[in-house]
């Protein structure tokens, strides 16, 4: 998110605001690129795909209703994969802290092991 302008607010409508200014960005070739920039949305927990060409993350409304989308590495359009997690985690979550792991898991594939015959 963008640096405030200020001290950063602890609590109430000034602290959401400022939370709800998260994005996903990227860093390529010593650029720093931003994959969203959707107002109506707060994005978090930006998780990579197995093949590095994805990226799966949350994305919490003005309501603090929480959805998956998926977007290309490169950029491009975000696309909806799951409209709705529940129980919504609220615009803070438990004291400032999302715990995402309990909402929703990317599973990626097997780990991979070093010269195994099965992996490239």
């Amino acid at each position: 998110m963008p640096d405030p302008d200020g001290p950063v607010p602890l609590q109430g409508e000034p602290l959401r605001r400022l939370l709800h200014q998260h994005r996903i960005y990227v860093y390529r070739a010593g650029q720093i690129e931003r994959l969203t920039d959707d107002p109506f949305y707060r994005d978090e927990r930006p998780q990579w795909s197995a093949d590095g060409r994805f990226l799966l993350f949350a994305r919490l409304d003005n309501e603090s209703q929480t959805s998956l989308w998926l977007i290309p590495a490169e950029g491009g359009t975000p696309r909806l994969v799951v409209e709705s997690l529940s129980p919504s985690p609220g615009w803070l979550g438990n004291y400032g802290h999302i715990d995402w792991e309990a909402l929703y898991d990317w599973w990626k594939g097997p780990p991979r092991e070093e010269n195994s015959p099965l992996m490239p």
